[in-house]
């Protein structure tokens, strides 16, 4: 069973909170519910009444992709030809976690990996981030 609110008589399951919470609500309070598909709501919630407006924000349509691409693109620094990618279907926060990890890929937002010192002397190597270890006392 899915926890919900708890009250004085118990816990109500979340469906019993979602019906009863528009009439008990405080004045000017309201709820926001997203879905990735709504046809999978329960019949309960789907009902005329139960929600004031329902919209659908859908994919961006391919003449609103270039304009996400160069949000993204020039947040993260990366020039127009560096990063060409077939988006049909894709959404922006798709595009900017393709723009994020090309970014990361070509180490403009990143450091290189850090190995600890304790582990370079180990090896016999120095350590990547203070320079220390056998190699450079020698």
């Amino acid at each position: 069973m899915v926890k919900g609110v708890a009250t004085e008589a118990g816990e109500l399951p979340v469906l019993d909170t979602l019906l009863s919470w528009p009439a008990d609500r405080p004045r000017g309070a309201f709820a926001v519910a997203a879905s990735n598909d709504a046809s999978m709501s329960p019949a309960e919630l789907t009902r005329s009444g139960r929600f004031d407006a329902a919209f659908c924000l859908d994919r961006p349509a391919a003449e609103e992709r270039p304009q996400i691409w160069d949000r993204y693109r020039a947040e993260y620094g990366i020039d127009d030809e560096d990063l060409v990618a077939d988006d049909e279907g894709w959404t922006g926060a798709e595009i900017e976690s393709c723009c994020r990890l090309s970014a990361l890929q070509a180490s403009r937002w990143i450091r290189p990996p850090l190995t600890s010192c304790r582990s370079a002397r180990a090896e016999g190597s120095n350590c990547p981030s203070c320079g220390g270890g056998p190699a450079a006392a020698a």
